[in-house]
């Protein structure tokens, strides 16, 4: 973890993790909250008034996929600075598993390839509900603060290879998909919310793969490892041929 300096101040008091403290790009939060007016929220069911409330639980975010574009298009900016905070690509997959055809969701991997950790799931419905650009400054610029839960879980994960450097450079975002039609769409909302606040080349899309693949990625990724899709499949038979070498070892005991 980066020692950041108790420097930078904003309104609030707390330190915010720039390009001076961490050597990484600047988040730009205003190019992103003006974006995502061309990404607005659908209204809230029933005639409820408002727009409508989602929640992210172990699957991710899950409803209709034509639902679905502000959250994802704003979960492309919770990946990118889930990558600014940590120093190594996350990653995005837009897949709703064994749901229905029409529904979508999203799901977001932290940068050792595994979950988003829970504390960060609370920010990821505060991002995706916020009502204005006003609100999603605030949960962005507090996302990149020295004093909040955003940095506070990064002991919580074993450290990369010593002497490993970041490959992709932070922040960058993994991005794949399933094959339901909204899929399509769905991505390239995902990409626009990551590119809008860590410009351009900040995301690579892997297009159709599976969650189990993006999240190996992202986990490669992270120990320096290579992270093609072919590698995947590379690993995948080597543990298959451990497997069957020693089942046939065992067998002939």
């Amino acid at each position: 973890v980066v020692a950041v300096p108790l420097e930078k101040k904003i309104d609030r008091g707390y330190t915010v993790l720039t390009e001076e403290h961490t050597g990484r790009p600047k988040m730009d939060i205003a190019k992103f909250c003006t974006s995502a007016e061309k990404y607005p929220p659908p209204p809230a069911a029933n005639g409820a008034g408002g727009p409508m409330q989602f929640s992210y639980g172990t699957a991710g975010f899950r409803t209709k996929g034509d639902l679905l574009t502000s959250t994802v298009f704003r979960c492309g900016a919770l990946a990118a600075v889930r990558s600014h905070v940590t120093g190594r690509a996350t990653g995005i997959v837009i897949t709703a598993s064994h749901n229905p055809e029409p529904d979508n969701g999203v799901k977001l991997v932290d940068c050792t390839g595994g979950m988003l950790p829970v504390s960060w799931e609370s920010h990821a419905e505060a991002l995706a509900n916020a009502d204005g650009p006003d609100a999603m400054k605030a949960v962005l610029e507090a996302l990149m603060t020295t004093k909040t839960s955003a940095a506070a879980d990064l002991d919580l994960h074993p450290p990369p290879p010593p002497g490993v450097p970041a490959d992709p450079a932070p922040p960058h975002v993994f991005l794949a998909r399933d094959t339901r039609p909204t899929g399509p769409d769905l991505a390239a909302a995902a990409k626009a919310g990551a590119e809008a606040i860590a410009g351009e080349g900040s995301v690579t899309d892997f297009g159709l793969m599976t969650t189990p693949q993006l999240h190996y990625l992202v986990y490669a990724a992270y120990r320096g490892m290579p992270h093609a899709e072919s590698d995947y499949f590379a690993r995948l038979a080597s543990g298959f041929r451990t497997l069957v070498a020693a089942t046939t070892t065992t067998a002939s005991a």
